[in-house]
């Protein structure tokens, strides 16, 4: 976030996209996997009690650490997203150079 210039279009295309990806990937599909392990584990540990509030999804004693981590990227995106319109397409510019010898 902290590497890159603001004020370039595609740099903050970039970075939404880029960041957005991996945050379905990370947060989407390893959350999901881990949330229903979870869930498995904390319903089938014992036939005759029940461990979803020790072991379950979101009884984790970083439950809330975590959270609030999601919204601070979320966040990052959303606000990247609003220098959107203040910023500069670069791409003008550049003369491409010519294939032919």
């Amino acid at each position: 976030w902290f590497s890159f210039d603001r004020t370039d279009e595609y740099q903050l295309c970039n970075f939404i996209l880029e960041f957005k990806a991996l945050m379905f990937i990370s947060i989407g599909f390893v959350c999901l996997a881990i949330g229903a392990v979870q869930s498995h584990l904390c319903l089938t540990l014992s036939p005759h009690e029940h461990y979803c509030r020790s072991i379950g999804p979101g009884a984790s004693p970083t439950f809330y650490w975590e959270i609030s981590w999601f919204v601070v990227q979320a966040a990052n995106v959303w606000v990247a997203f609003l220098y959107l319109p203040f910023s500069n397409n670069r791409a003008g510019g550049v003369v491409p150079r010519s294939t032919k010898g």
